[in-house]
């Protein structure tokens, strides 16, 4: 048992920092199998572990007559085996199976991992030693805020290790500045749940201030967007709760000046120190959230030709063109790839040739591939079709009830602290470097509850 505890807590900054240095040091190879094959390996591994506490001697067989026999159906559980049950079979109807279960080459999370990542969530949610998580947790933000802000001011440590063509700086142990925004988003407002009962002690502020540093250091607006609805329903709920409205007040007044005041801070650092300081990009930019309607609108036109299995997970590269119009075609490339309006722009699916008449110095060519439509609920309703999606939907119900049950006073902290990232996936995607660190945050959270409602305070 032991054992088992420790390998659970290390395995929060493996998951969050592991990678491999290799001679090709592309994100793609350095950074998402070694986070594929530890998910897989907890899940497989973990789960056998915690079948075999659970069942005391007794075969799996004997268990399963006796849960049904008592009636003791955990409905968390169910469903969550359930909805990886319904993944499975929307991959192996995929018309691009292979894709579906193992994930596209670029992002390499298929089903596989998806599913893996809920028998983590599950794992944890029946064994996780919370306080050795929450340390493991505090030390591993710290350590990914230390690398940001590093390549924030220009500086690059693990550029000889991780590199991409496509990569934006910071982008430390993530791959790249907008998914490490993601797994700030995560992190940061955490220990505002986690340490409703304890003292909140130099672990507390480590964790706290290290993930809103993040956070701002990545201007990523989804990222933003989801924090800072987050605090300000947090302002908000101290209006009942006052004993927390001073660090409420506090925590959202660091956060909002440190949205303006980080990138300027790095920019003039980096400037003194002479260093070539990362483009970071203004929240004033509204292009993005317009070509993304596009994404978002092919994925529900999709979705109508399969509404129940869907097409299998990372497929809407390959399909996304057949649903755009023409014009939403040509101006999503013109907007991604930044193709000028007096350029001619020839396409074929995902492949595009642009070039202006009788100049053959300013031909550009290339694909446009898009892994997922850059929002959970579409990306649920395309890739395992509306029954996945409404499975999906009532796990966060049976979450939330479940917190209700145990610890109706901490609901709304619950929801403070594990509703930015979901707000960030309503412009983004799973990613292997980022989400398995929420399924094992959350199973942790939910272990924590039962913990607090059924023997008091931890």
């Amino acid at each position: 048992m032991k054992l088992f505890k420790l390998i659970l807590t290390i395995y929060i900054p493996l998951i969050s920092l592991a990678f491999m240095p290799l001679q090709d040091s592309w994100v793609k190879d350095t950074i998402y199998p070694i986070r594929f094959y530890l998910c897989l390996a907890l899940a497989v591994a973990g789960g056998l572990a915690v079948i075999s506490l659970e069942s005391r001697g007794e075969s799996i067989i004997a268990l399963l007559i006796q849960v049904f026999r008592q009636r003791k159906v955990d409905l968390l559980i169910l469903f969550v085996l359930l909805y990886c049950l319904w993944t499975a079979l929307s991959s192996a109807f995929s018309p691009m199976a292979g894709y579906a279960w193992l994930g596209h080459p670029y992002t390499q999370f298929g089903s596989i991992f998806i599913i893996s990542c809920w028998l983590t969530f599950l794992i944890y949610f029946q064994a996780a030693p919370v306080q050795n998580v929450i340390r493991a947790t505090a030390i591993t933000t710290a350590v990914m805020t230390f690398l940001t802000l590093l390549e924030s001011l220009g500086l690059k440590p693990l550029g000889e290790f991780i590199q991409s063509k496509s990569m934006l700086y910071p982008a430390a142990l993530v791959g790249h500045r907008t998914h490490l925004a993601g797994w700030f988003t995560i992190s940061a407002l955490a220990p505002i749940f986690f340490f409703r009962h304890r003292q909140r002690d130099g672990w507390y502020w480590l964790w706290l201030i290290s993930g809103l540093v993040g956070v701002c250091l990545c201007t990523v607006s989804a990222a933003a967007i989801g924090l800072g609805v987050s605090l300000l329903v947090w302002l908000l709920y101290t209006f009942f709760v006052k004993s927390q409205r001073r660090q409420a007040l506090a925590v959202t007044a660091l956060f909002f000046c440190g949205l303006y005041i980080s990138p300027l801070a790095s920019h003039k650092i980096s400037s003194t120190l002479e260093t070539n300081s990362p483009q970071l990009k203004d929240y004033s930019q509204t292009q993005t959230l317009t070509l993304r309607f596009y994404l978002w609108k092919a994925a529900f036109r999709a979705s109508l030709e399969r509404p129940i299995i869907g097409w299998g997970d990372e497929t809407y590269g390959f399909q996304a063109f057949k649903y755009f119009s023409e014009s939403e075609a040509d101006n999503l490339i013109r907007g991604e790839i930044g193709i000028p309006n007096d350029y001619n722009l020839d396409r074929h699916g995902f492949t595009y040739f642009a070039y202006k008449t009788n100049d053959n110095s300013s031909i550009k060519s290339g694909t446009l591939l898009y892994v997922r439509p850059h929002n959970v609920l579409l990306d649920e309703i395309y890739s395992h079709g509306y029954v996945g999606c409404l499975l999906m939907m009532f796990i966060a119900y049976l979450v939330i009830i479940r917190v209700v049950k145990f610890e109706k006073r901490s609901t709304f902290l619950f929801l403070i602290a594990f509703s930015p990232y979901f707000i960030y996936l309503n412009a983004w995607f799973y990613v292997a470097s980022v989400t398995p660190l929420y399924f094992a945050l959350l199973g942790c959270a939910l272990r924590d509850v039962e913990r607090e409602g059924v023997y008091g305070n931890a």
